[in-house]
Order: structure tokens, then C-alpha cells, then sequence
């Protein structure tokens, strides 16, 4: 499942830990992290005038999707598993 839980609207860039508390919040309760993906909410220029986002700011919330460390999944984080090492419901 694909979640655009960054926004593509204003340049402020989300904390990793918002949006894991979005994630684990929401779908995160209902599906195992492997099976998520996080993405923008939408393109940068979704109206012909485009967003008020510096090409910088893209790239940075570009970056914090794809970070490493960041869950999904991926990293350090296990299937089936929240933050804590606890089994999901």
C-alpha cells in the first residue's frame, strides 16, 4: 500500500518521527510494515503554477522517503513488528 504521507504542497520537511507515528497511527495498524511504502502526496507541480517548494526542499523530502533507516519495511524495522520489537495486532 502506497502512503503519501509527504507533502508535495508547502517546503517544511516532516520529522522521521511524524511520520512513523503516522504510520504506526494509521495503516501501520492494520498491515505488516513490508507491505507499505511511502511516497508524496503528490507531484511538486500539480497546478501549472507549481508549488511553493524550492527544488533544495524537493530533493530533501526526496531524500527522507528513500533514507535508509527509515522503516517501511525496510531497515531496521521488522515484519510484523512495531518500533518496539512488539508484536503487531
Amino acid at each position: 500500500m502506497l502512503l503519501g504521507l509527504v507533502t508535495s504542497k508547502t517546503g517544511e520537511l516532516e520529522s522521521k518521527d511524524s511520520i512513523n507515528r503516522r504510520i504506526d497511527d494509521d495503516a501501520g495498524r492494520y498491515l505488516d510494515l513490508d507491505q507499505l511504502c511511502l511516497s508524496p502526496q503528490c507531484g511538486f507541480a500539480s497546478t501549472e503554477e507549481g508549488n511553493l517548494l524550492t527544488e533544495d526542499q524537493q530533493w530533501a523530502k526526496l531524500s527522507r522517503i528513500v533514507e535508509k533507516d527509515y522503516g517501511c519495511g525496510r531497515g531496521n524495522r521488522q515484519s510484523g513488528r512495531d518500533q518496539h520489537g512488539e508484536t503487531r495486532r
